[in-house]
């Protein structure tokens, strides 16, 4: 009972309060009102236009003999595959992981961790025998190492580097391991081997544009091949369950991802890529720089650009969109930037006087339309020039899209009462652009005629 009453006075406290803090007093009157809490006012930012740049696409092609000559350290490359040792015990049987790798461009080695083929009981008959057998293989090094171009997917350029390997031996061996006495066969039954030819690695490397300096190159991995023939000792024909089940066709995916772990850590390397592709990407800017500078120089512009200028545009502004080979025996870049701001920018389609014949009170603005195309952002400051040696202020005028619209200016017209002038009217446009040249357009000579005629004055206000 008395927890209610402690809970109803409570109750009635907190009444009070709410009423006392409404409670609003009005000269010497106080007047309990409910406070209303309206939502808080919103002001969104104003919408700022965002310039949309009209952008352009070129084709620049590079010799493959000479991306290859640039290429030169891949030439480095190496393949030994070796799995094949001495009787190690149950576990590890003959397997040697020590002696399969990859020597790299830096001519550093890189141990392939290559297993065996799966293993196989054979026979399977009687129960009592314990023989399994297991493929190994034996001592293939590399005899030659080529480079070249080629697209794979969609038209996208790849590096490949062809690894031809041969031995004189015996490259493909079973290893026998008797798991009932806990060592290996017979001496007999470790002589079953396999004669490989045409041994070929191919890595595939698929040039991509760096996502840093994105005028230059830098290669990544996308799969390797390894191909062979090979013919087997006759016991192995005969039996071939240790083909079948023992998964030699499985053991080519095998090989391949052993190769994979190695690669893929290896290509991704930043001092991989600086020892690799660091003559082919000097070679890019040199072959970007002549193409542009020639393409600047054609247009004859008023502040022709130099080397150095077209350089620094090629590193801020250009990306290389696709890497393709093209089959007649050249690399090509698709090159993407924004178009340049030179003298096909901007083109001015007509300039007129809105009246060729304007009377009125002195001084009055005489107005003209000019319109314009332009192919994307650009600031440009319009006058126009009469023939009495006058002009007008100049307006300056923005565009932040490509887009086609007149835009309207004025000249103020002065003189003496009763006055005319005849004149003609010229409007020029100036704007700046590519390698810090300016650029101007001028309307038609003598094309805008116009007749000012100031009929007297008009009364300004004093200062």
């Amino acid at each position: 009972m008395a927890r209610l009453v402690f809970v109803v006075a409570l109750v009635f406290a907190a009444a009070a309060l709410v009423s006392d803090v409404a409670s609003v007093a009005v000269g010497d009157t106080e007047a309990s009102e409910r406070q209303v809490i309206f939502p808080p006012v919103i002001i969104l930012p104003p919408k700022i236009p965002i310039p949309r740049y009209t952008y352009v696409e070129d084709t620049v092609c590079i010799p493959v003999r000479k991306v290859v000559g640039d290429l030169k350290n891949l030439k480095n490359m190496k393949v030994r595959l070796n799995n094949y040792g001495k009787w190690r015990g149950l576990n590890k049987k003959f397997l040697d992981k020590t002696g399969s790798y990859f020597q790299m461009p830096d001519r550093k080695r890189k141990f392939i961790n290559l297993p065996a083929t799966n293993e196989v009981k054979y026979p399977l008959f009687p129960l009592s025998v314990k023989e399994y057998y297991e493929g190994y293989l034996s001592d293939i090094r590399t005899d030659e190492v080529t480079i070249s171009l080629a697209n794979l997917g969609s038209a996208d350029a790849h590096v490949v580097v062809t690894i031809d390997s041969e031995t004189k031996g015996k490259e493909f061996r079973m290893g026998c391991t008797d798991r009932k006495k806990k060592k290996p066969c017979s001496k007999k039954k470790q002589n079953y081997t396999g004669q490989m030819k045409n041994i070929v690695t191919r890595v595939y490397m698929k040039i991509n544009t760096d996502a840093k300096d994105r005028y230059e190159g830098f290669l990544s991995y996308s799969f390797v091949d390894f191909d062979f023939n090979i013919s087997m000792h006759p016991w192995i024909v005969s039996n071939t369950d240790l083909i079948n089940r023992g998964g030699l066709a499985a053991y080519i995916p095998k090989i391949k991802d052993a190769m994979e772990d190695v690669l893929i850590s290896q290509i991704k390397k930043e001092t991989f890529q600086k020892l690799v592709m660091k003559k082919l990407n000097k070679r890019i800017l040199k072959e970007l720089r002549e193409y542009y500078l020639k393409r600047a120089l054609s247009f004859n512009y008023p502040k022709p650009p130099k080397s150095k200028d077209v350089e620094k545009w090629i590193k801020s502004s250009l990306t290389i969109k696709k890497w393709y080979y093209n089959r007649r025996g050249y690399l090509c870049m698709m090159t993407r930037y924004r178009k340049w701001v030179d003298h096909s920018y901007v083109e001015l389609i007509s300039f007129s006087p809105d009246n060729s014949a304007v009377a009125d009170f002195c001084p009055f603005s005489f107005p003209f339309t000019a319109k314009l195309s332009v192919a994307g952002p650009v600031s440009i400051e319009a006058r126009i020039d009469f023939s009495d040696g006058d002009s007008s202020e100049p307006v300056k005028w923005a565009y932040l899209v490509e887009e086609t619209s007149s835009r309207g200016i004025s000249h103020s017209i002065k003189g003496t009462q009763l006055s005319e002038k005849a004149m003609y009217a010229q409007l020029v446009l100036e704007y700046k652009g590519i390698f810090g040249n300016t650029f101007k357009i001028r309307s038609p000579d003598r094309a805008a005629f116009i007749k000012a005629r100031c009929l007297g004055f008009v009364a300004l206000p004093k200062p």
